[in-house]
């Protein structure tokens, strides 16, 4: 296995919308997506994929499970929603994973997992999204979910998994 570095995005200050278009292609069945020193100070941050025609899908097809553990306690959580909801924390000093299963492809529902360690709160997080509408993706749209905080740290990696 070997991961091929498709693109690289070092955030700027005060910017509420990230777009990575052009991504996700037949190339690959695999995509890793890293976020390194988190990507803002607030984790209220929403992906959600651009379709084949580069439109951001805000319909309701998206499921998230959650587990997180902290020094307080652990928190389980299941939701449908508009959006892949607070798929990475936006905190300075965070380092978040994500694994997308052929989002390119419109033959099945696109999943993902996430893993990340959270500075803020010495937390750990792991859970999987699912996109359950049949269609192409070929990017994704990062949108914070109130519009007073931004993305302004941190670098976002995507690497497609070459076998």
């Amino acid at each position: 296995m070997k991961l091929v570095e498709i693109k690289k995005v070092v955030l700027q200050p005060n910017v509420t919308s990230v777009t990575i278009d052009n991504i996700f292609s037949a190339d690959y069945d695999d995509y890793v997506i890293m976020v390194d020193y988190g990507m803002g100070n607030v984790p209220n941050n929403r992906p959600r994929f651009l379709d084949a025609s580069g439109n951001e899908d805000s319909g309701n097809e998206y499921q998230l499970h959650q587990i997180r553990a902290n020094n307080t306690g652990q928190l389980f959580q299941r939701s449908d929603t508009n959006s892949m909801s607070d798929m990475f924390w936006k905190y300075v000093g965070n380092h978040q994973i994500a694994y997308f299963y052929r989002p390119f492809s419109a033959s099945h529902p696109s999943s993902a997992l996430v893993w990340g360690i959270q500075s803020y709160g010495n937390s750990y997080t792991e859970h999987a999204h699912n996109h359950d509408s049949l269609q192409s993706n070929r990017g994704i749209k990062f949108i914070v979910y109130n519009g007073s905080v931004y993305y302004n740290t941190g670098t976002i990696k995507i690497y497609g998994v070459a076998e």
